[in-house]
């Protein structure tokens, strides 16, 4: 019991009670909870009893099961929650991701910066591919010591998941430089087979996040005072601060994997949609990006733009013309649609999707 008491501080603090006590003429006594959906599991704490409050299921389990079978759930819950392993595998070891980032990236930077045009921002981010290639291999750049020593750029992602910061990462390649730290990767032999591919894929992502914020800087580093620039590119281009969190973090970020992350992305885009500096043009690229798709898809669904289209429309989920613009490629042997699935970022998928829900709700219901 103090097993699954430590794991629920832990994780999930707010499915967890202290059990009250009354005074049964002798000692204090744990009692019964009066709340519904909650039950008592009573442990010894330096000879005394104490308890918890947690949910049914859970006492139901320590009531019924033996202590090995528990004490393997509780195992279980805390290497999914705990370890890095999962995070790694579906973001920094994870290609499709990665791709999907890229997308979304610059569908924020074009957003949020007023006066940038698609093909503007394409030649920033050619501009940007040296210095941000130079700061994924710890090579010397001028713009990315000018970004660093500015605040604009802090860690990505990836070294967040993995805990570290730059400086971390500085200090661990000097310590293996000199030998004081040793690398795993050299010792290991299936290190030295698959650590180059995991070490790539990861750059991939870094370089990815990059990207955004070395063109943002280029573009606006002389219209803002050095404070608000550093602010803006960082909240606003690319992808969000990572390091802004608000107090529910700690439990909120381990139920849902990303949370922080997409909390972050909106909290920037409202604020380029009510600055009166930005609102205007955001509003006019998202009515491009998002609203325009959804519209076509809308028409494509009744009808009005072919039977050919209808048919490979009706065959897409819900969920896919909800959350992505749907691009139609052909379909194969079998008449399956071949589509392209284009990411939103996260307030576009948001917006893009509340639109689709209400263009909807005429012929299918409030629940289609």
């Amino acid at each position: 019991i103090k097993l699954i008491k430590t794991f629920l501080e832990e994780n999930h603090p707010i499915e967890i009670k202290f059990a009250k006590k009354k005074f049964n003429g002798r000692t204090m006594e744990v009692v019964e909870s009066k709340e519904p959906n909650e039950e008592l599991l009573i442990y010894m704490d330096a000879g005394k009893p104490e308890g918890i409050y947690v949910d049914p299921y859970i006492a139901s389990s320590f009531k019924n099961e033996s202590i090995g079978h528990n004490r393997r759930i509780i195992q279980t819950l805390k290497f999914i929650t705990q370890s890095k392993f999962f995070h790694a595998v579906y973001v920094r070891l994870s290609t499709g991701f990665q791709i999907f980032n890229l997308t979304k990236d610059f569908s924020r930077a074009w957003k949020n910066q007023p006066g940038m045009s698609l093909f503007r921002l394409l030649k920033l981010y050619g501009k940007a591919i040296k210095p941000s290639y130079a700061r994924v291999t710890g090579k010397p750049s001028e713009i990315i010591t000018e970004m660093e020593e500015k605040g604009i750029l802090s860690i990505t992602f990836n070294d967040l998941i993995k805990g570290e910061s730059d400086t971390d990462m500085q200090i661990d390649r000097i310590m293996k430089q000199y030998g004081i730290l040793k690398d795993i990767s050299k010792r290991n032999v299936a290190m030295k087979i698959i650590g180059p591919i995991f070490d790539f894929i990861e750059s991939v992502g870094n370089f990815i996040e990059t990207l955004p914020k070395v063109a943002g800087y280029q573009y606006m580093k002389d219209k803002l005072p050095s404070r608000e620039l550093a602010s803006f590119i960082r909240t606003r281009v690319g992808s969000p601060d990572f390091l802004r969190k608000g107090g529910s973090y700690p439990w909120s970020n381990e139920i849902f994997m990303f949370s922080n992350a997409i909390k972050e992305g909106v909290r920037g885009d409202f604020a380029s949609a009510t600055d009166p500096k930005t609102r205007s043009g955001f509003w006019w690229k998202t009515a491009a990006r998002e609203f325009l798709p959804k519209l076509f898809m809308y028409a494509t669904s009744l009808g009005l733009l072919g039977a050919w289209l209808k048919d490979w429309m009706d065959k897409q989920s819900e969920y896919d013309k909800t959350n992505y613009t749907l691009i139609p490629l052909g379909k194969d042997t079998n008449g399956t649609p071949i589509t392209f699935r284009l990411p939103s970022d996260e307030t576009g998928r948001l917006l893009g999707g509340l639109l689709w829900k209400g263009l909807n709700i005429p012929n299918n219901g409030i629940n289609s």
